[in-house]
């Protein structure tokens, strides 16, 4: 089901958008897209819901900034809403910028790749399903980044380097493959530093590594299953 998009370019799609979002919920992409060229052309992108749609090729977002309404004191930009939608090929967010993010009950067949990417308030991944690798490798969460019981099955997780300046959220996620949350060993106000993060009911299949950081406020591992004995070297737990 949903409106298929065959033939279409990005810039096709969005020459009809004045200064709102882009609504493109159901949408079925049949083949690669890449959304990054529309925006080199524009200069801009706007705001976009692709809820419930379904890219059955390679996706890039790469390098976009989706800028906010008029008025918005982000200075990261508006938001985007991929809320339900299936991702069967590669999808590339590298080093793209959101204000708020909704992936909640998203579903990444494949290898999704969102390094150095920003996320300026809540980024929402709740229930999220990742089937192969994922890479949120120095990527910045400037509020709140939400994954619990988001399932990353049968891949290689990583989140070195990642930035969490207020809280991070991964209770009840389960992870089959290993998980990497290594940090750079800096431990200064926010390189290499958790404050509130929250593992409970977390379950880990694979290695876990969690060196060289430093759990500055709250840290909740409780209920939490280690199949492998996880990796702390070099950390710093205060409360």
């Amino acid at each position: 089901s949903g409106t298929s998009m065959l033939g279409s370019k990005p810039l096709e799609i969005f020459e009809t958008i004045d200064q709102g979002h882009a609504l493109l919920i159901g949408v079925v992409f049949p083949g690669n897209i890449d959304f990054g060229s529309y925006a080199v052309k524009a200069g801009q992108f706007p705001g976009i819901v692709l809820a419930g749609s379904a890219f059955h090729g390679d996706v890039s977002f790469s390098n976009i900034k989706i800028p906010g309404k008029p008025g918005d004191l982000s200075v990261i930009g508006g938001w985007a809403d991929f809320t339900g939608a299936t991702f069967h090929g590669t999808a590339n967010f590298r080093n793209t910028a959101f204000a708020e993010a909704y992936f909640r009950n998203a579903h990444f067949k494949n290898g999704v790749d969102f390094s150095y990417a920003k996320f300026g308030r809540f980024a929402h991944f709740n229930r999220a399903f990742f089937k192969n690798n994922v890479d949120f490798r120095n990527a910045h969460f400037f509020e709140g980044a939400i994954f619990d019981e988001v399932e990353f099955q049968n891949s290689e997780t990583y989140f070195e380097r990642t930035e969490f300046e207020t809280f991070a959220n991964f209770s009840g996620a389960k992870f089959f493959g290993a998980a990497w949350f290594s940090g750079s060993g800096s431990y200064d106000e926010l390189n290499g530093s958790f404050r509130y993060i929250n593992f409970s009911g977390a379950e880990f299949r694979g290695p876990a590594d969690f060196s060289d950081r430093c759990f500055t406020k709250r840290t909740d591992f409780s209920k939490v299953t280690f199949h492998q004995a996880p990796k702390f070297f070099g950390s710093q737990l205060h409360q």
